[in-house]
C-alpha cells in the first residue's frame, strides 16, 4: 500500500482532528478505493477462521460477498456485462457462491445490495452520504436507518438474462450521469444553478428504480439498522469539498445488514464491531511500517482503545489479544520515538557563549558626535541646578575600529537632588506627571 493510499484510508476510517480541505483527485481515490476493499478482504479472511463458531458461517458468506464485490466494483467506469453475469449466476445456499451482491451506484449517490433467496430475490436501496446541509447543520451525529425500503421480485424474474441485462444498463448508465434535475440547487446571478458542491440526489436509483421493480413484485419488510453517522464537509479555496469515502459508507452496510439477516440485531452489532475493531487494529500496523506521523498513530490508537472499551467482555478472545499487542507495540514504537528525540536534544549546546560580550554590549552610534556635542552645548549653556559633568564623550582610545562613536556614563542624579527635595516637601504637584 502506497503512502498517499494509507493517508487516504486514515483519514475517511478515522477521521483524525486535521483532515483535507477539498476533494482527493480521482487517481487518488481510485487507488485508494482498491487498497480499502483490499483491506477489508484480507482483514476478513484472517477474522472468520478465529471468530466465534455461532457466527462464523455468517462471516464466511460475507467473505464471498465481499469478493465478488471486488470483482465487480469498478475502478473507472462499471461493467454492465459483468454485473449481469454476476445476477445471472446468484444462487442462494449454494457453496462458494455468494447470494448477495452490493452494487454503488456513484453518480446518483446511491447503493444497492441483491439478496438471493428460495423462490424471490430482495433488492435494498440506501442513500450513500447525506446531504451538505444535513451534515453541517447537525450537532454531534447523523442518526440514519439503512436500508431505506426493499423490494421482492420472483427468482425466475431476477435470473432471467433479458432482466439482468437491461437492469445492468440502466445502473451503468446511472452510474456514470449526473442527472442535473437531481442536483441541489443554488441560486447565482438571479438564476438556479446545480450545485456541485453538494451530493446528488439518489432518487433515480431510491424512487424511480425501486418503483419500477415493484412493478414486477412486491414491496417487502427487511431488517433495518439505525446508524450514527459521522461526516464532513470541509473546503477551503478549492472547487470540490472533501466528504467521506462512500465506498466505506457501503461496505460497513452491507457487512452490518447481512449480519442482521442471519444472526439477530444484538448478537449481529457485537460481530459487526467486533469486527471493525479487527480492521482498525490492521490500520494502525500498516500505519506503524510506514513511518507515520507518531501524533497520527496516537489518533487511531486511542480510537482502537476506545472502541475496545465500548464492547468491554464482548470482544472475541483472540481480537482482544490482537489489540493489546499492538496497542503495547505502538506505545514502544512512539517512546522510542521520543526517547531519540531528547537525546538529540541533549547534544545541542544549551549555554550561551560569552565570546564577544563587550562588542554586544556596547553601543555604537553612527555619525552622531556632532549631533551629541551641539546638545551638549546647549545644556550647559543653560542655567540648571544639575551638574553635567558627569555626561561626556570619549574620543581617542574608545573609538571603535571605523571610527563610531561610542557613548560611556550618560549621568547620574546630581548633588543638588537634597535641596530640591527640601524645598519641594509637601507640594504634591511636583510628584504629578506634567
Amino acid at each position: 500500500m502506497d503512502q498517499a493510499s494509507l493517508e487516504y484510508l486514515i483519514n475517511h476510517l478515522c477521521l483524525p482532528p486535521k483532515l483535507p480541505q477539498l476533494a482527493e483527485p480521482d487517481s487518488t481515490t481510485a487507488a485508494a478505493e482498491k487498497c480499502l476493499l483490499d483491506l477489508v478482504v484480507s482483514s476478513l479472511q484472517t477474522y472468520q477462521q478465529q471468530c466465534p463458531s455461532e457466527s462464523r458461517q455468517s462471516w464466511i458468506g460475507i467473505q464471498q460477498m465481499l469478493l465478488l464485490w471486488a470483482n465487480t466494483e469498478p475502478c473507472a467506469e462499471m461493467s454492465a456485462k459483468l454485473l449481469a453475469q454476476t445476477m445471472v449466476n446468484m444462487h442462494p445456499g449454494v457453496s462458494q457462491q455468494s447470494d448477495a451482491l452490493p452494487i454503488r451506484v456513484r453518480a446518483q449517490n446511491a447503493g444497492l445490495i441483491m439478496r438471493a433467496r428460495d423462490k424471490i430475490t430482495s433488492v435494498e436501496c440506501f442513500e450513500l452520504s447525506p446531504q451538505s446541509g444535513d451534515v453541517i447543520t447537525c450537532h454531534g451525529t447523523l442518526k440514519r436507518t439503512f436500508p431505506a425500503h426493499a423490494v421482492a421480485i420472483p427468482r425466475e424474474v431476477a435470473t432471467n438474462p433479458k432482466f439482468c441485462n437491461e437492469l445492468s444498463k440502466f445502473l451503468s448508465k446511472l452510474d456514470q450521469e449526473v442527472v442535473e434535475e437531481m442536483m441541489p440547487k443554488s441560486k447565482k446571478a438571479g438564476s438556479n444553478w446545480a450545485e456541485i458542491r453538494d451530493t446528488c440526489h439518489p432518487g433515480l436509483v431510491t424512487e424511480l428504480l425501486m418503483v419500477k421493480l415493484a412493478a414486477l413484485g412486491e414491496p417487502v419488510e427487511v431488517p433495518q439498522i439505525h446508524k450514527r453517522s459521522r461526516d464532513d464537509v470541509l473546503w477551503d479555496n478549492t472547487l470540490l469539498p472533501w466528504r467521506r469515502s462512500t465506498l466505506w459508507t457501503a461496505l460497513k452496510i452491507s457487512i452490518h445488514t447481512t449480519l442482521v439477516h442471519s444472526l439477530d440485531a444484538g448478537m449481529a452489532l457485537v460481530a459487526y464491531k467486533d469486527f471493525m475493531l479487527h480492521v482498525f487494529s490492521q490500520i494502525l500496523e500498516c500505519a506503524m511500517g510506514s513511518n507515520n506521523d507518531s501524533n497520527l498513530c496516537k489518533v487511531i490508537e486511542m480510537k482502537i482503545v476506545r472502541r475496545a472499551n465500548k464492547l468491554n467482555d464482548n470482544t472475541s478472545s483472540f481480537v482482544q489479544d490482537e489489540v493489546l499487542a499492538i496497542v503495547e507495540k505502538s506505545t514502544q514504537w512512539q517512546s522510542n520515538i521520543w526517547r531519540k528525540i531528547q537525546q538529540t536534544d541533549a547534544q545541542r549546546p544549551t549555554r550561551i557563549t560569552l565570546n564577544g560580550i563587550a562588542q554586544d554590549t556596547s553601543l555604537t552610534l553612527h555619525n552622531c558626535r556632532s549631533a551629541l556635542e551641539t546638545a551638549l552645548q546647549e545644556a550647559s549653556e543653560r542655567p540648571s541646578s544639575m551638574s553635567l559633568h558627569h555626561l561626556r564623550l570619549t574620543s581617542g582610545s574608545h573609538m571603535g575600529p571605523k571610527g563610531f562613536l561610542k557613548l560611556f556614563n550618560t549621568g547620574c542624579i546630581p548633588n543638588t537632588h537634597t535641596h530640591w527635595q527640601t524645598s519641594n516637601d509637601g507640594r504634591r504637584k511636583s510628584c504629578l506627571p506634567g
